[in-house]
């Protein structure tokens, strides 16, 4: 099999691991892990509860202007901030933020809520996009969607040795 395929396979289903138990988590303990949020309006960078369904309001109060961020930074220099980098920005249709905020409802009253067990439901409702893409989103499961999220494992990385994603 193509190595290129290998790699792109291996990351999205990474990726789409974390979506999916990030979303199953929604209404557990709030704040106890933090993600990377970019309110689009203000070029700002934040972090918000990691089981937030985004988009968010701004940090400038925009209503859905803040979405999820993936930031990476160069291997071994992950406590240099400086260094740190877009890799790419992450945001969910109106129905899969319903979803995610009706079950984060649902296990707060001690209910199971909605089942966030479709994959495929996640990944054609999970959006994401290059920070200098402007306006143009594109389903997780897609061609384009699948090309963003592996993009930044191909980039050079200043000094060789590639990339790692950095948390809060």
């Amino acid at each position: 099999m193509n190595p290129a395929v290998v790699k792109v396979s291996i990351a999205v289903a990474v990726f789409a691991a974390a979506v999916v138990l990030a979303i199953r988590n929604a209404g557990g303990d709030e704040g106890t892990t933090k993600a990377f949020f970019y309110d689009l309006s203000e070029h700002r960078l934040y972090s918000a509860p990691g089981d937030s369904a985004p988009p968010l309001a701004g940090t400038g109060g925009a209503p859905d202007d803040g979405v999820r961020a993936t930031l990476i930074v160069p291997r071994g220099q992950e406590q240099d901030e400086s260094k740190r980098v877009i890799a790419f920005f992450e945001t969910f249709t109106p129905e899969l933020k319903k979803l995610v905020e009706d079950r984060r409802a649902a296990i707060a009253r001690g209910e199971a809520g909605p089942s966030l067990d479709d994959r495929n439901f996640l990944a054609l409702n999970t959006l994401v996009r290059l920070p200098e893409d402007g306006a143009a989103w594109h389903p997780e499961s897609s061609k384009e969607g699948q090309e963003i999220m592996v993009a930044w494992m191909n980039r050079p990385s200043p000094d060789g040795k590639g990339w790692v994603v950095c948390r809060p």
